[in-house]
């Protein structure tokens, strides 16, 4: 939830109930961690973010992967890591090679490494 509309929430009910301020305090933080149905704006932001990472990287070096943009702008807690697949979804990228990494649970896997376009 957004600060603005936690302090909207405590504000009401503030004006109802009588709390301590210990109380008020771990209310809001719990308000600021609920993540609202329909609102995808902290993912959309970060995968801007990881994608400006990627774009400066892939000039900067010629190619860059995802582990690359994690490692400069990791995923905040509470967000799918399945959205970091949107992060090359972009025309300004194209796919020039695969690199095989070892996940933290032991597992390989292989991702894409990208270039930019041409035309970008």
């Amino acid at each position: 939830m957004k600060e603005a509309d936690a302090q909207k929430v405590l504000d009401a009910m503030k004006k109802m109930f009588t709390m301590p301020e210990q109380y008020i305090n771990q209310f809001r933080d719990k308000l600021l961690e609920l993540e609202l149905s329909g609102n995808s704006e902290p993912k959309i932001d970060w995968i801007t973010e990881a994608r400006d990472v990627a774009l400066n990287l892939a000039e900067e070096r010629g190619r860059v992967s995802i582990v690359d943009v994690l490692h400069e702008c990791p995923l905040p807690i509470g967000i799918d890591p399945r959205v970091v697949g949107g992060v090359f979804k972009h025309q300004a990228f194209v796919r020039i090679d695969s690199i095989t990494i070892k996940t933290d649970n032991g597992r390989y896997k292989t991702v894409g490494v990208f270039g930019l376009h041409k035309n970008s």
